[in-house]
């Protein structure tokens, strides 16, 4: 288990490290990549196609590869030995690798997280970037974000870019250390403050911060009681736990002109998303607008439970086809009979405003196709 430390690092080194790779080529070819997935096999494909010094940069950085330290000049040699300080790079006898990282450019910013794996803790997939791609809509805000669940840092990451002051809740001290290595290497430690706790431990009695905007990409997958999930993304029965409590321990932080947003997944039935049940509470102290973006019916046989099974079964070793059934039947003694994706947003009732909305809007079964976190 490596934890890193961004104690050798600064804003130097990454200016340094970005320099460098542009000059390669990495910033442009990876600029060509969408962000929506993860674009390991592109780059395989074209891999011989590219100069030897590109290639050498995309397998140490990318691929996750080992690449002889002959192979770089003398500046990328000094700037890796400094990763390698940080945990982030390995120098095993005469090879460099990154210790189990890719190197991601997000929005300019240089992004390390886990290299793409059924049992990733380091986080960053699609829906991390549908969360970071809805803050990039608000304005620059010169004020205090409140980011929770923040993994190895994208959102926080954003949000101080634009030049908020952000504090960041996570739980996993792995995450939280590689989170702090790439606020050092963009120039944002000073704008980042990393508390490494549940996010119902975040915050004390004593403590009266206020926070203009509230961000979260929770755990979300709805596991059902008594199926063993990875953490980062076990939401609990109805994928509403974290999301339940960032609320309690979010909304009383809010500031007369905050929001909170954040997206997930749930279960539901006929009558609709869990999450709608959960926001009823609210309804009367705050304006709510609850996206739909996407359902799945529940069944045995259904791409939501394969896919589900094939996780699990990479974490347990146990056969796919009883996982599948397993699955269906516990979901089944809830209640559930699909799965909703969605998106939300919960703001104060202003002063003078007598009756708070509740939007609640249903692209689910509309005719525009959900390509899981945005509607096309």
């Amino acid at each position: 288990m490596i934890f890193f430390n961004s104690k050798p690092l600064s804003l130097e080194v990454g200016k340094k490290l970005f320099t460098m790779l542009a000059r390669v080529g990495y910033i442009d070819l990876l600029a060509n990549l969408s962000p929506l997935g993860y674009p390991h096999p592109a780059i395989r494909h074209v891999l011989n196609d590219l100069n030897q010094h590109l290639q050498d940069v995309c397998k140490l950085f990318f691929l996750g590869n080992s690449v002889p330290v002959k192979n770089f000049e003398p500046e990328m040699s000094a700037v890796l030995d400094v990763l390698c300080e940080a945990g982030l790079c390995n120098k095993s006898g005469k090879s460099y690798v990154l210790n189990g990282l890719s190197l991601y450019l997000v929005n300019g910013l240089l992004y390390f997280v886990e290299e793409p794996a059924p049992l990733t803790t380091l986080y960053y997939g699609r829906d991390s970037w549908a969360m970071a791609s809805r803050i990039q809509l608000y304005p620059k805000l010169a004020g205090e974000v409140l980011d929770f669940c923040s993994g190895p840092g994208i959102q926080s990451l954003l949000s101080a870019q634009s030049g908020s002051r952000v504090t960041s809740i996570e739980i996993n001290p792995i995450a939280a250390s590689l989170e702090k290595c790439n606020a050092t290497l963009n120039g944002y430690s000073e704008e980042i403050t990393i508390r490494c706790c549940p996010v119902k431990d975040a915050f004390t009695p004593e403590d009266r911060g206020q926070f203009d905007r509230i961000i979260a990409n929770p755990p979300l997958v709805p596991i059902p009681q008594g199926i063993d999930y990875p953490l980062p993304g076990d939401g609990g029965n109805d994928g509403l736990k974290v999301t339940q409590e960032i609320l309690e321990t979010g909304l009383p932080r809010l500031s007369e002109n905050g929001s909170l947003s954040t997206i997930g997944m749930c279960t539901g039935d006929v009558s609709g998303p869990a999450v709608a049940d959960l926001l009823q509470i609210y309804k009367h102290d705050y304006d709510i607008q609850l996206c739909i973006l996407n359902k799945h019916e529940l069944s045995q046989d259904s791409e939501w439970i394969l896919a589900i099974a094939q996780t699990i079964t990479l974490h347990s070793g146990k056969r796919i086809s009883d996982i599948c059934e397993q699955l269906y039947e516990k979901y089944l003694t809830t209640g559930s009979s699909a799965l909703f994706m969605y998106a939300v947003t919960l703001r104060p009732k202003l002063p003078n405003s007598q009756h708070p909305f509740t939007d609640i809007v249903d692209f689910s079964d509309s005719q525009f196709s959900a390509n899981n976190w945005w509607i096309e």
